[in-house]
């Protein structure tokens, strides 16, 4: 297109994705004709504290999944980070 194309990267930790607040992004890059024409970069860092996160098993996350959402969906492990001190590890529908 005249605008060019955008690419948006996020965030993985400990091979989970980190969903941020709202529609965010860790890196947007704008790509015309083959160049970076603009990019957007927002930095986050993460470090184990010791705490964990209780977490459903698979198979009752999908059988909560099921019952709350009959249609097909796909559940996925991942952080939440709503831009405060910690992250949350949970199951999210996707």
């Amino acid at each position: 297109t005249a605008k060019g194309t955008e690419v948006y990267l996020g965030y993985c930790l400990d091979g989970a994705a980190v969903r941020l607040s709202g529609d965010s992004y860790a890196a947007k890059f704008l790509i015309r004709e083959g160049t970076i024409t603009d990019y957007t970069l927002r930095f986050r860092s993460y470090e184990d504290t010791g705490s964990r996160s209780l977490v459903l098993r698979e198979l009752q996350a999908a059988a909560a999944l099921e019952a709350l959402s009959p249609q097909r969906r796909e559940l996925l492990l991942c952080y939440t980070d709503s831009g405060g001190d910690t992250v949350e590890a949970g199951w999210v529908a996707g």
